[in-house]
């Protein structure tokens, strides 16, 4: 038995969870060179992103009317980048709860768990758009269609991510049937 595959103190696998972080890396990639793509195409520069999230630490934020730099600047676009990496995989795990929770027969349907991801990568960004999150670089691009497809590349790439990772003895364990939990726990009592 892999580490993945031990039971975790909530006694669920630890695969599952993982699996959730990774998919949200995946789909936190794809939404960065989304926005990194269309963000150079129109002349904000390719490490505007990645620079703009960085603005959530006191020490980038840039001069009040200005936007942040569209150029690679090692200490901002690095940690701009750790920064968004560590929200991705954050947010995947709260799409895999959801999923457990409310999808898990529809756990491995590429085109339900792209759906899903659509609709909470919108929750997502109605969240850190429009709530209490402060980005000070990044407030100019908010309420634009760009930020937001970005988003709805992220949710659909973590759904499809999610459902192409999940496997049968994912449906099969605890985290999918906890119903069938105490059956098993009388069973080996006898």
């Amino acid at each position: 038995m892999s580490w993945a595959n031990e039971p975790g103190p909530d006694g669920r696998p630890k695969g599952w969870w993982a699996k959730t972080a990774v998919a949200g890396l995946i789909g936190g990639a794809a939404m960065m060179l989304f926005l990194m793509a269309s963000y150079s195409a129109i002349g904000l520069g390719w490490w505007f992103p990645a620079n703009g999230i960085a603005t959530v630490l006191p020490n980038f934020r840039p001069v009040p009317g200005l936007l942040p730099a569209a150029d690679f600047v090692a200490a901002q676009s690095l940690t701009g980048l750790a920064i968004h990496a560590i929200i991705s995989a954050a947010l995947g795990v709260v799409f895999g709860a959801f999923v457990e929770a409310y999808m898990a027969p529809q756990a491995r349907s590429v085109l339900w768990q792209a759906v899903s991801g659509f609709v909470y990568s919108t929750f997502v960004w109605m969240f850190f758009g429009f709530g209490g999150v402060y980005l000070a670089g990044l407030q100019p691009v908010f309420g634009t269609a760009t930020f937001f497809f970005g988003h709805l590349v992220y949710g659909v790439v973590l759904g499809i991510a999610l459902a192409l990772m999940t496997t049968k003895r994912d449906m099969m364990t605890v985290t999918f049937a906890p119903e069938e939990k105490p059956a098993v726990e009388a069973a080996r009592r006898r």
